[in-house]
């Protein structure tokens, strides 16, 4: 289980960040213990020091623990849904990031307080209690102040916190997408079986009343075939079993191409969890009812003027467009993923890691 969650993509990012905080903490460590010179004033004495250094060496073990699947388990499909992994080993490492900052000295606090202020502003609601602090901190910094510890290590703390939850919507926004797709998937293969098993229980059919002048023209018109009759015998045998089948296919497609323009802004994002995938595969089986529902209205004379539909290629055009149209039911929901992936922050690190030994951490 470790291997196989070692692997994931989040895995090797937590896994990266985990060995640049150790490496953080073995240089401000080396940096506290170093001898002074005898003409140097002595540090001052930081009882809290050892206590920090052992504490942020316990969180980041526990996100290796959980970057590796070992704490949490891993579990192939469940912890993918759940995100317990993820999430557990993200939290681990933030928290030691907060940890870590009490150690620093005001030349590594400073270098820290851009990062942290532009996580905080970012992420935090506009009414949040922690934005004064984040604004305190930042005059603090820009004026050349002296840094408080304590206040930058809650701020990256509150900062991290919030960010974590923006990500645990974005995996539940996924989820519901995923679980929206399936049902709609399901429906629409229950449909389609069931026009396939009793094709004229649902018709999709046009009937020209009069019908056309020549003889030879149809008056009946289904998605995959036409006939004439003139006393409408016949209409309870013109609808064919690959009526909806064919009318889902026109739509889906539809809806792939309302895929394919539609979200071509979401395909990336700064968290493990891709939304774009859930989204535009749930545009297919919505095109595809989309359409059926589209013909099954316009069949029924729901809407006035359709009636004069004479070629079955006219009626797959409209299940294309009806398929193509599910968009304005669904752009609530781009909207919706568009969000959330902007509320999550980007994390960009411009600092160096001194050079250390590689050590494989699963």
């Amino acid at each position: 289980m470790g291997d196989r969650a070692r692997h994931k993509l989040w895995a090797q990012d937590a896994l990266a960040e985990i060995e640049y905080f150790r490496a953080r903490l073995a240089v401000t460590t080396h940096v506290r213990e170093r001898p002074r010179r005898r003409w140097s004033s002595p540090p001052a004495p930081d009882a809290h020091a050892p206590v920090a250094a052992g504490e942020a060496k316990r969180l980041l073990d526990l996100a290796t623990d959980a970057a590796c699947g070992r704490k949490p388990r891993y579990v192939p499909v469940v912890s993918w849904w759940s995100g317990n992994c993820t999430e557990s080993a993200f939290r681990h490492v933030h928290n030691a990031e907060a940890v870590l900052v009490t150690l620093y000295d005001q030349g590594a606090l400073r270098a820290e307080v851009p990062e942290a202020v532009r996580r905080a502003q970012e992420s935090l609601a506009v009414g949040d209690p922690m934005r004064a602090l984040c604004h305190r901190m930042f005059l603090a910094w820009e004026k050349g102040q002296h840094i408080d510890a304590s206040d930058l290590a809650k701020l990256i703390e509150a900062g991290h916190a919030a960010a974590d939850r923006q990500r645990a919507r974005l995996r539940m926004f996924r989820n519901v997408l995923i679980t929206g797709f399936a049902v709609t998937a399901l429906l629409l293969i229950c449909l389609v079986a069931l026009a396939a098993w009793r094709p004229n229980l649902v018709p999709l059919c046009f009937v020209q009343n009069p019908p056309p002048a020549g003889p030879n023209l149809p008056n009946i018109v289904c998605p995959v075939k036409s006939i004439r009759n003139d006393n409408l015998t016949l209409l309870h045998t013109a609808p064919s079993s690959l009526d909806f089948f064919t009318v889902a296919v026109l739509g889906l497609m539809g809806g792939a191409l309302s895929s394919a323009l539609f979200i071509r802004d979401l395909y990336a994002n700064a968290t493990p969890y891709n939304v774009t995938v859930p989204l535009a595969l749930l545009k297919l089986p919505a095109g595809a009812l989309t359409g059926l529902v589209g013909i099954i209205l316009l069949a029924g004379e729901f809407v006035p003027g359709f009636s004069a539909i004479d070629k079955p290629i006219q009626i797959l055009a409209y299940a294309l467009v009806f398929g193509f149209a599910q968009q304005l039911f669904t752009q609530y929901l781009d909207q919706r993923a568009q969000r959330l992936v902007n509320s999550v922050p980007t994390k960009t690190r411009g600092a160096s890691v001194p050079d250390t030994p590689r050590a494989e951490p699963c």
